[in-house]
């Protein structure tokens, strides 16, 4: 299982462009979780990998950062597939 990444600043914050603006540590966190995770495992974490990875309060909020990655388009997602997180 992944191992927690709760305390500490995120590493390596992306500089900030029109594009890609500068996440929020938690954000962050949940960014690089999910390349490594993908990276470790080949395929994506699901919502409650994520949750317990980055010491999440819940799955809900898992989705809420997912959401803002999409958003300021650091990855994308298809609905309706389990784990169907593609970064970009």
């Amino acid at each position: 299982m992944e191992e927690a990444i709760c305390t500490g600043a995120a590493k390596g914050l992306r500089e900030q462009t029109e594009a890609h603006p500068v996440l929020h540590p938690t954000t962050q966190r949940v960014l690089d979780m999910l390349g490594t995770f993908s990276e470790k495992n080949g395929y994506a974490p699901s919502l409650h990998e994520i949750a317990g990875g980055c010491c999440l309060a819940s799955p809900s909020v898992a989705g809420y950062h997912l959401r803002v990655l999409v958003r300021h388009g650091y990855i994308t997602r298809i609905r309706g597939i389990a784990r169907a997180i593609v970064l970009l």
